[in-house]
């Protein structure tokens, strides 16, 4: 048994039996544990529990002011009186140094540091009564500590900090245990050491011995695993109980998950001793999730953040999933400013529904079909539609080209049910419901109404109060009509309130319908309080709620009824702004979960000093962790000259802490580090003694490791005598092949009994059809009795079978929650769709009473004809192109860009087919082969026809330079794969009995961009078309395999076609998980 506890033991042992005497320990924890260990002794069975007593507690009961009739100022009030002086000085600064008269509107951030500096003023401006030599920070000090004293005065309070209390004898004997390690012990120590009731138990009486020996690892996993083991082997050869185990970890926070996992790994029960900040609880998040919904004007991010918090008890958590969703796919990704207006997005995109339901009643009401308008137009509406339109064909004419222009055509022999799901799926009237979810989380967090608030107050006192809110209507400019319904009456009282919102709440609360302040925006923490069980009341269900969450949103609440008191209590001192204060609050207020297990005590360094544990083990004990010296240092607001001048002297208890932790009940205490931790490199505390474990092969240093069941098991089941790297591995008694382990941890045997079952619920044969079912949902054309080839499938499936099994088919995606601001292929798409329409217009205008004109320059620019037909194809795809609000602003906006850029490709695609016609444009060819199984499917660009010649040149559109295949554009060999996207359209082209059979003498892809031809074969290439040939030939046979393969379900891959370079390719990459298939060192 170590001697290192003999002080404490000592100390209680001779002055337990006095009902006086009362032990003070550094920690609540010590105490306790204490507590128990005594009553181990036959002597001592019971003990009064008031005999052990924490540091804090003793002072509170044992020191006292000598201000009687005055109340100890809450710790809680110093942040708020902070809080409030920084406002005051905002208004009128008064401060000059600690806060830049420039910045002090601004200076919020330092509320925290400024109550930290409160305590220490008064024993500053003792210690500094020279104003001559104050410069202007020494006079923001003085000034910020008369405006405190003045605010304690005129309450009636003290703050301990500045008092020189007595110490009360109330009859009991004191024993400090190692006052050292109390943090502000100093304060105290003249009034404590000078009375006779009092007994330092010192650290200088624990028994000096040599440097404490540490294990030093390479990195922090090691020495994680180590400990992992060594707790086994006190627990399972030392029979030290789990719970009499300490583990200490100074930096808890980051070891904490490394932690967990390793000792849930070696099956070790665990308890994790510390308490988490409210605020980073899932739980706790809420409100600080809230805010930063209303700060970050409901980004997608907030928004998501706090919808999608499961810790929640969300109501309809379907719902919230589906705004988020909405939000995603709408790029709702922040609201902006734009011509001096606030614009939201959110808004926005829920108006596009809107507008396109409202374009449905319009167009049935025209046709005499009589349904609703706007967002009251439902499914039942567009079934009765179908009888009326369907049966007139001008009427049923119209119908389909209203959906033809908008880009949503009408199925051919479309029933009345796909009818209403069509028009369903194009009015989106589902998302009324998300408007009114986005529109109330609005404005239960910031207060901002939408028209759905006063749709609610309306049906609450419109009857009543009609005759008044029309004249408050008309007063503010919004009158409203004598036969005004609720949707005109909500969008008038929205447009009064946001004309005069302080008149309108008024106006609304004197009618009894008050409209109430935003659970963030609110003005007072009374107000946050209403706020929140009126957001907890319509969005929350408590009976969801788990026990962890609904101690902790209990816990916040609490803390908000604290703020709430002081605020009553001092309505003289409010804070600027009472819903930042409290998130900043539960930031720093600890909440510590308690364990529903038993089982070795996790602690923050420090925690556990002093407690009678059986094993002490300290982790992660290097030179920066352990160091305890800027926590004890005092008035850390000066700067060290200052200080030196002060005459303060610094105190650093870090060998104290070494040597109580050095001492344990039963086993030794283990002390370790490594010198790559999860922060960066370190080294070992120099007062520790390094027992060296980092293992160096070259030089036959293997140090010997903790007995590893994991690795003894990896080596039974690789079957081999020695590994080439043996560094953690036990090797077993005696010779020969390592034994199997003798039994297995509770991961091991979950893990193998996880994988065993779903094994056995795996089917071959089933899941084979099943993939064949749905390839050939996918590809077979029921008319034409075949599988369909398109030159991108064929593309995706030569580059891997399985990536085109996943993406194709399946519609495997990897996981993506993040909105772009504008899609990838998003400005490709504007190009190609200018492109189409300028060509569309050429091959449609009529010019000497013929239909069509050519492609044309005059001085290397286009004529005036060209260019109109160019800037109204601008115009037109901007205004038509479909895309969500903000990347659709986005092209507006940039107009001037996207026209410069197709002014020059237009220009430099005119110049180079000079004088060529269009044929077609964007338009889908098949080709159905003789004797094959498969048709092949294409949509080519553009075709240009020379009428002189007859002959057709082909084009295919692409965004820049990337994006043309030119290293593989040929054939090379009866193994390669050229890019089948013009072989497969020279063949579908060639076989259209049309006129274009063997007439397509020319091939190119355009890069947009640059505005430049890369031609495949013919015009100004080496290649003719019947150098194309080869190529060609092997496109048909790729075909041919193509097709034999997806009917066989044959999607096996090979070392040569899916190389190393292939599968880490980025589309490949995100399928690995499922593909698993691996390279090693060598890419092998």
């Amino acid at each position: 048994m170590s001697k290192i506890i003999s002080p404490i033991e000592k100390a209680i042992r001779e002055n337990i039996s006095n009902p006086s005497s009362v032990f003070v320990f550094p920690t609540q924890t010590a105490a306790d544990m204490w507590a128990e260990k005594i009553t181990e002794d036959e002597q001592h069975r019971s003990v009064a529990m008031e005999q052990f007593a924490a540091w804090d507690d003793f002072k509170g009961r044992s020191i006292k002011s000598r201000n009687q009739d005055k109340t100890s100022i809450p710790s809680l009030m110093r942040q708020v009186f902070a809080a409030n002086l920084i406002q005051q000085n905002a208004q009128n600064p008064f401060l000059a140094s600690i806060i830049q008269p420039d910045f002090a509107s601004d200076a919020s951030g330092f509320t925290k540091w400024v109550a930290k500096l409160l305590p220490s003023l008064r024993a500053w401006k003792e210690m500094s009564p020279d104003e001559s030599e104050w410069d202007e920070e020494d006079r923001d000090f003085s000034n910020i500590y008369g405006r405190y004293k003045e605010f304690l005065d005129a309450h009636g309070l003290f703050d301990p900090a500045w008092e020189t209390p007595p110490f009360e004898d109330d009859g009991h004997e004191y024993f400090i245990i190692y006052p050292e390690v109390l943090m502000d012990y100093s304060e105290y120590k003249g009034i404590l050491e000078s009375s006779p009731k009092i007994h330092l138990v010192s650290t200088k009486s624990i028994e000096k011995t040599e440097k404490i020996r540490a294990k030093f690892y390479e990195n922090s996993r090691v020495e994680l695993r180590e400990t992992a083991l060594l707790i086994r082997n006190l627990h399972d050869k030392d029979g030290i109980p789990w719970a009499r185990i300490a583990l200490s970890v100074p930096d808890l926070e980051t070891f904490a998950p490394y932690i967990e996992r390793e000792l849930s790994l070696y099956s070790v029960p665990f308890s994790m001793r510390t308490g988490r900040n409210l605020s980073e609880t899932a739980a706790g998040s809420f409100f600080v999730q809230a805010q930063e919904c209303v700060q970050n004007d409901f980004s997608l991010e907030s928004v998501r953040n706090l919808l999608m918090n499961n810790a929640l008890p969300w109501k309809d958590q379907k719902l919230n999933e589906r705004l988020v969703e909405f939000g995603k796919d709408k790029s709702c990704i922040c609201s902006y400013r734009y011509g001096g207006k606030h614009v939201d997005v959110w808004e926005e995109s829920f108006e596009g529904w809107l507008w396109r339901a409202r374009k449905l009643s319009e167009l049935y009401n025209g046709l005499g079909a009589d349904v609703p308008d706007g967002e009251a137009i439902g499914r039942e509406d567009f079934t009765r539609a179908f009888g009326i339109v369907s049966g007139d064909e001008e009427k049923w004419k119209k119908v389909v080209e209203f959906f033809d222009g908008c880009h949503h055509p009408l199925p051919e022999g479309i029933g009345a049910e796909e009818f209403a799901s069509h028009n369903e799926k194009y009015a989106k009237l589902d998302e009324k419901e998300l408007r009114r979810l986005y529109e109330t989380l609005r404005f239960m967090l910031q207060g901002k109404v939408g028209r759905g608030t006063f749709e609610e107050i309306y049906a609450n006192s419109f009857s009543a109060h009609r005759t008044e809110i029309e004249s408050f209507l008309a007063e503010k400019g919004v009158p409203i009509g004598k036969n005004a319904d609720g949707r005109e009456f909500s969008e008038a009282a929205l447009k009064a309130f946001r004309k005069d919102e302080k008149s309108a709440r008024e106006f609304f609360a004197g009618i009894g319908q008050e409209i109430p302040q935003g659970l963030v925006t609110a003005d007072s923490f009374a107000e946050i309080n209403k706020s929140y069980f009126r957001f907890k009341s319509y969005f929350f269900d408590m009976n969801k709620c788990d026990g962890k969450s609904d101690r902790i949103i209990s816990r916040c609440i609490k803390e908000l009824g604290t703020l709430g008191e002081l605020e009553q209590a001092f309505p003289d001192c409010p804070v600027p702004n009472p819903f930042q204060f409290f998130t900043s609050h539960l930031s720093e207020t600890p909440y510590v979960m308690k364990s529903e297990t038993s089982g070795v005590q996790v602690f923050a360094y420090r925690a556990a000093v002093a407690s009678p544990f059986d094993a002490q083990i300290v982790i992660d004990a290097s030179q920066d962790s352990v160091s305890v010296s800027s926590l004890y240092k005092r008035m850390s607001f000066l700067n060290e000259m200052k200080r030196s001048r002060l005459g303060i002297e610094d105190i650093d208890p870090t060998e104290d802490f070494l040597r109580i932790y050095g001492m344990s009940e039963k086993a030794e205490s283990s002390f370790s580090a490594s010198a790559k931790t999860f922060g960066g490199y370190a080294f070992l505390h120099g007062m520790l003694e390094p027992e060296n474990l980092i293992p160096e092969p070259s030089k036959g240093i293997i140090p010997e490791m903790g007995y590893d069941i994991y690795g003894e098991e990896k080596d039974a089941l690789l079957q081999t005598d020695e590994r080439d790297f043996v560094l953690y591995r036990r090797k077993s008694a005696g010779i020969g092949k390592p034994s199997y382990p003798a039994f297995l941890f509770g991961e091991m045997g979950r893990g193998f009994s996880t994988w065993k079952n779903a094994a056995e619920k795996i089917d071959g044969g089933a899941s084979k059809e099943k993939i064949r079912a749905a390839v050939m949902a996918k590809l077979w054309d029921d008319e034409r009795k075949r599988i369909k080839v398109s030159q991108s499938a064929l593309k995706l499936f030569f580059k891997c079978p399985r990536l085109w099994l996943y993406r194709a088919i399946l519609n495997l995606e990897a996981p993506d929650n993040e909105a772009l601001l504008i899609e990838r292929f998003t400005m490709g798409n504007v190009y190609h769709q200018i492109l189409d329409t300028f060509c569309q217009k050429l091959k449609n205008k009529t010019e000497n009473g013929v239909k069509g004109i050519p492609l044309r320059t005059e001085n290397g620019a286009l004529d005036q004809t060209r260019l109109a037909l160019l800037m109204d194809s601008i115009d037109e795809t901007l205004k038509t192109f479909r895309a969500n609000h903000i990347p659709k602003m986005l092209l507006l906006t940039d107009r001037a860009a996207i026209t410069e850029q197709m002014v020059k490709t237009v220009t430099e695609f005119s110049k180079e087919f000079e004088g060529l016609f269009i044929a077609e444009t964007e338009q889908t060819y098949d080709y159905m082969p003789e004797g094959k199984n498969y048709f092949l499917s294409g949509k080519i660009d553009c075709l240009l026809f020379d009428k002189t010649s007859g002959d057709f040149t082909l084009i295919d559109y692409k965004s820049t330079a990337g994006s043309i295949p030119a290293k593989n554009l040929y054939a090379d060999g009866p193994d390669s794969v050229p890019d089948p996207q013009i072989p497969m359209y020279k063949t579908i082209l060639e076989n259209q009995g049309n006129g274009t059979a063997e007439k397509v003498t020319a091939a190119a892809f355009y890069n947009i961009k640059d505005a430049k031809a890369t031609f495949v074969f013919g015009n100004d290439s080496k290649k003719t078309p019947d150098d194309f040939g080869a190529t060609i030939e092997r496109f048909i046979d790729m075909a041919d395999e193509y097709a034999e393969r997806i009917a066989a379900c044959d999607f096996g891959i090979t070392d040569e076609a899916q190389t190393y370079q292939t599968c880490a390719a980025s589309d490949c990459s995100d399928y690995r998980a499922i593909c698993r298939r691996f390279f090693n060192v060598n890419r092998k």
